[in-house]
């Protein structure tokens, strides 16, 4: 950032508002920032602008890192599952497997079946990578077409959990944006663009740029939001209540801390669910493999035995 921020003061010494200078900076600052920033500078309120630009970045980082935070359990757990399973294929099972073979006699079934995995490691391994690839390939066919994403966007939100979070998601988002951006001194309806802008799904997307037109023929945000049916009940009629006692900046904040906060509620409760289900996979998955390679050890009593 040390470049930009070295040509964001050229271009102020030089005269050129903040704005205008961040909008020359190639996609640099999204539209919203920008909008803050020009608002501040209008109304003689830059400092404040920044302050609230600041505290914007601030929710939307704590709700990534909530994110992340969660992922990490699992990830650590599948990490430490596929070293486990490594040491077993690649440690236990080849110190078992001479003593069948100097027997003349065939491994019990399971064994064989992890010595067959082993074996063609490396096939598997390229058949998972092949399907990775293939899946890869596939979200990029579909990024392509903004239609193909169109539908990829209202599937998502019918799935189960994962819907109702990225509802929540965009609410906030939107709410907190264009929250922002009034406090700023944001017209309504240059407010309501940027926000639509900070906006992923595009099904989501689509609902508020036809409730934006709505808006320029005159009617209420509330009125128009409640017609296309873009939020959840409770954040309309908080909205609209913010209207109806002109403090729709601090009504706008307020939903997007709510919906904020549901977002964790909503995570935690996932990763309560989602952390044991892991759990037990990967201790049926290694145990599996340790019972395994102790029934193999068992036989092998029943060898010497022979």
């Amino acid at each position: 950032m040390r470049p930009v921020a070295a040509k964001l003061l050229s271009a102020v010494r030089d005269g050129t508002s903040l704005a205008d200078a961040m909008r020359k900076q190639a996609g640099r600052f999204p539209e919203d920032y920008q909008n803050v920033v020009r608002a501040g500078e209008a109304s003689g309120t830059l400092a404040s602008a920044l302050d609230e630009l600041a505290e914007l970045l601030a929710q939307r980082a704590a709700v990534e890192a909530k994110v992340w935070s969660a992922l990490t359990y699992p990830a650590i757990l599948f990490g430490l599952a596929a070293i486990s399973v490594v040491v077993i294929v690649s440690v236990l099972v080849p110190s078992i497997v001479p003593i069948f073979e100097q027997s003349g006699k065939r491994p019990p079934e399971l064994l064989r079946i992890v010595i067959w995995v082993r074996d063609n490691g490396a096939w598997l391994g390229l058949a998972g990578a092949g399907a990775v690839g293939l899946a890869g390939a596939t979200f990029a066919w579909i990024r392509r077409d903004p239609r193909r994403l169109y539908t990829w966007d209202a599937y998502m939100l019918k799935v189960p959990v994962i819907g109702p979070l990225v509802l929540e998601r965009e609410t906030a988002r939107f709410a907190r944006t264009l929250g922002t951006l009034l406090k700023a001194g944001v017209p309504l309806l240059q407010g309501a663009v940027a926000a639509t802008s900070v906006v992923a799904s595009r099904v989501i997307a689509a609902k508020l740029d036809r409730a934006i037109g709505m808006i320029r023929e005159g009617r209420s945000l509330a009125n128009a939001l409640s017609t296309e049916q873009v939020f959840p009940d409770v954040a309309l009629r908080m909205i609209a209540v913010g209207e109806e006692t002109a403090r729709l900046d601090r009504m706008l904040l307020r939903t997007a801390g709510l919906f904020e906060q549901r977002i964790e509620r909503g995570i935690d409760r996932l990763m309560t669910l989602l952390t044991p289900a892991l759990t037990v996979a990967v201790a049926f998955i290694v145990g599996g493999l340790i019972m395994v390679v102790m029934n193999a050890i068992l036989s092998v009593n029943d060898l010497a035995a022979g």
